[in-house]
């Protein structure tokens, strides 16, 4: 009896790409073991099987993109019904007869065997393909390259690496990867006569660096965002003294807790969005989606864009346990370690580029959440204390939100709720 696994809705509303695949045509796998990594937007996740079976076809080549939720991907049979099939029909649908893999020195008895990245390496002479394991870098590299890796695989048989691709690129005069795109070699300039004054060097061309899946899903949801949300935006500046005075006393009690300015903000954003209800809700065509959790998400940058973890139901979690569970989440996020239902969600998100010394800036809202806060620097200004000049600590705060949903005076009575919070952090103890 066949069994076909389908890709899962890892990423809703967006398509995944399949880096590589962890287990081979032939193979028997239990349901619940892991047969191939996917990226999406946010994180790269294993996907399981949700059958016991041997594996009769990969129905899908490593590096494939665009790969929508229910789309086929494997398919398994019972261990009789392949050992009855033929023999063409066991065969990948990566590989080629006419290209066959080469043999692999058998493992030492005690050494457990190594999960397989096998990767697509490109057309073959038969028409198929062989598989060829490669790191994802080198990969990338190659493909820009022009280069198959089914020719850099040696008498070895190790996984290919940056390393070899360098050395391939060397051999041919192009010298090592130094960046993303191969420089093409210059054409062999024809003898001119010598001038009086040199001629000005042309400029260089700038180089195109391919779009990480990263980049473009963010482009895509960015745009779409202002596109679509009638975005206002409400500046507002608050006294930081008491919020320092709680980052240090909090940090005292507890000893072991280093407790950002960032967690606190999280807290006050939280109450203040159970205090304004109506602005804990998101636009739907057929009406308003109201909902009952508070769950901030909060914009973690990494290299290739940022991401958003959740900390759920963070109105009723006090700073501490908010500033354990949003470091252990962002240490994740920077790796790319989140699980989906991690980073899915939130009713409203928190931007800080306080920390790289941004005084204020307005966000772009993270649809469908209706508001996103922007939080700047806390630095000493010169502020009017009792009709007199005093220098105090101050932090700007700019909230962007979605005017279908949210009008001026519920976003005021929002952002006017998180100054106080902010500016009488005793009022999150109670």
């Amino acid at each position: 009896m066949a069994h076909t696994i389908v890709m899962p809705d890892i990423a809703p509303g967006t398509a995944s790409a399949l880096v590589a695949w962890l287990v081979e045509v032939g193979e028997r796998v239990a349901a619940g073991s892991p047969i191939a990594e996917v990226e999406s937007d946010k994180a790269v996740v294993e996907v399981v099987a949700d059958a016991s079976g041997v594996v009769s076809e990969l129905l899908v080549a490593a590096g494939t993109e665009g790969i929508g939720a229910g789309t086929p991907l494997v398919r398994l049979s019972s261990d009789d019904a392949v050992d009855a099939a033929p023999a063409t029909e066991k065969a990948s649908a990566t590989e080629s007869s006419a290209a066959p893999a080469l043999p692999e020195p058998a493992a030492p008895p005690s050494a457990p065997a190594p999960r397989r990245r096998v990767v697509s390496a490109g057309p073959a002479a038969g028409g198929g393909q062989t598989r060829v394991e490669a790191s994802a870098l080198a990969r990338r590299v190659a493909a820009l390259a022009g280069l198959r890796l089914d020719t850099l695989v040696g008498a070895s048989h190790e996984t290919v690496g940056l390393a070899a691709i360098e050395a391939v690129l060397g051999r041919n005069g192009a010298g090592p990867v130094v960046s993303a795109r191969p420089t093409p070699a210059a054409p062999t300039p024809a003898r001119t006569p010598e001038l009086p004054t040199e001629a000005p060097a042309a400029p260089a061309s700038p180089d195109l660096v391919p779009h990480s899946r990263m980049r473009r899903v963010i482009a895509e949801r960015m745009q779409a965002a202002k596109r679509e949300a009638p975005h206002f935006y409400l500046t507002m500046d608050c006294r930081a003294d008491g919020l320092l005075s709680m980052r240090h006393a909090v940090e005292g009690a507890t000893g072991d807790v280093r407790v950002t300015l960032n967690d606190i903000v999280i807290r006050a954003t939280a109450q203040a969005m159970r205090a304004v209800p109506e602005a804990n809700a998101s636009w739907h065509p057929d009406g308003m989606l109201v909902h009952d959790s508070v769950d901030v998400a909060v914009a973690v940058a990494i290299p290739d864009g940022l991401v958003t973890p959740v900390i759920r139901a963070a109105d009723t979690k006090g700073i501490v346990d908010i500033s354990r569970e949003m470091r252990d989440l962002a240490a994740r996020a920077r790796t790319r370690d989140l699980a989906p239902h991690e980073y899915r969600g939130g009713t409203v998100s928190i931007s800080n580029l306080g920390m790289l010394g941004v005084r204020e800036f307005a966000a772009i809202l993270n649809p469908p959440q209706s508001a996103i806060l922007a939080v700047g620097a806390v630095e000493d200004r010169v502020v009017a204390v009792d009709g007199s000049p005093a220098v105090r600590a101050m932090l700007t705060c700019t909230l962007s939100v979605d005017h279908r949903v949210i009008d001026g005076a519920t976003a005021a009575r929002l952002l006017g709720a998180i100054r106080a919070n902010i500016e009488q952090p005793a009022r999150m103890l109670l």
